[in-house]
């Protein structure tokens, strides 16, 4: 066996050991790229801020004066639409400012839709 046999060899040894490290990391044990940790780390956050939050949009929905008449109102929404009447209301409203939070929305409306 020559020089260049030798070579030629090591190389293609060394691709397909890359290829199946890289291949094992990325399936079986967990590695990621950057982009989806970026992904991974907003839908956490953004998971947090919706449970920090939702139960402020129900505590304002509960201690509503009109509390049985919008109950009502929001139960007589189609489903698909219950969120609207809790951002209508300004109930998913971030505090401090104007921003409606849709993902709070939906979720005080699954919440309070549970009400009696």
């Amino acid at each position: 066996m020559d020089i260049r046999d030798a070579v030629k060899s090591g190389l293609t040894g060394v691709v397909l050991g890359a290829v199946i490290v890289t291949t094992i990391g990325f399936s079986a044990l967990g590695w990621k790229t950057p982009g989806e940790v970026e992904r991974l780390a907003a839908d956490r956050a953004e998971a947090a801020v919706v449970k920090v939050l939702t139960p402020i949009c129900v505590k304002q929905f509960r201690q509503q004066d009109n509390f049985a008449a919008r109950l009502a109102e929001l139960k007589d929404a189609p489903s698909w639409a219950r969120y609207q009447v809790i951002e209508k209301a300004g109930w998913a409203t971030i505090p401090g400012t104007d921003e409606t939070h849709t993902a709070v929305a939906r979720a005080c409306a699954a919440q309070v839709g549970e009400m009696s």
